[in-house]
């Protein structure tokens, strides 16, 4: 389910980027009528950005993270750190290649991702890293746009949207080791990144150019023009 959030998240912030780059270059300094339709389309995958980030990283401070039932990053991690749960996916991995002679290589590989994807976590809340302030502008965005509104508590941070795609470039190295660990699966999301670009890119340039209209699939009645 996070890898499902993570492939919304590039997409998504691959839209957004090529709109940018591509119809806010053909906008700027003209008076554009249709501006405010792509503002609105804009401002949606923004949301949307937002949204699949929040369940990458959802948690909820006030209880233990092992008592949490998310599918997000930090409440996986907490899962693993019981023996038991690790023990069960390290008896999963010795089937991944049945007959083969890898059982004990696969059990160790999945100590070796956990513990990958655990210290590049880690890392992000170490002083001094980006990452801290990426996840903090996730959490205001969440906070005063999306999830609700407090109107007797003033915006600790200005949510800066420069931040998000960051966050996401960040959080690939963190899910690729434990989607690994968990589903034996090692996900090529680098080229994910470039083939969404190269999708983004081609659907906002057919926009600006005008797609022919398509056939209309209501039929006509009979008498009626």
């Amino acid at each position: 389910m996070i890898v499902s959030d993570v492939k919304a998240a590039i997409q998504v912030d691959a839209m957004h980027k090529a709109g940018n780059e591509i119809v806010g270059a053909f906008m700027l300094g003209k008076a554009w009528y249709e501006a405010h339709g792509y503002n609105i389309v804009l401002r949606s995958l923004i949301t949307a950005e937002i949204l699949a980030l929040n369940r990458i990283y959802d948690w909820r401070e006030r209880r233990p993270l092992h008592q949490q039932n998310k599918a997000s990053i930090p409440v996986v991690l907490a899962l693993l750190e019981d023996d038991d749960t690790l023990v069960h996916f390290q008896d999963e991995a010795r089937l991944w290649n049945p007959g083969m002679g890898f059982e004990d290589h696969n059990a160790a590989l999945v100590v070796e991702s956990i513990g990958d994807a655990r210290s590049k976590w880690e890392a992000l809340w170490q002083p001094g890293h980006d990452g801290r302030a990426h996840l903090d502008t996730l959490r205001a965005y969440r906070d005063s746009r999306v999830a609700h509104v407090l109107v007797d508590v003033l915006p600790g941070v200005i949510p800066q949207y420069s931040h998000l795609p960051l966050l996401l470039l960040e959080t690939l190295p963190i899910i690729k080791p434990l989607a690994l660990a968990l589903t034996g699966i090692e996900h090529d999301f680098e080229s994910m990144l470039r083939e969404s670009s190269r999708q983004a890119e081609a659907f906002w340039r057919s926009f600006l150019a005008g797609a022919p209209p398509a056939p209309s699939l209501i039929p006509r009645l009979a008498g009626c023009s």
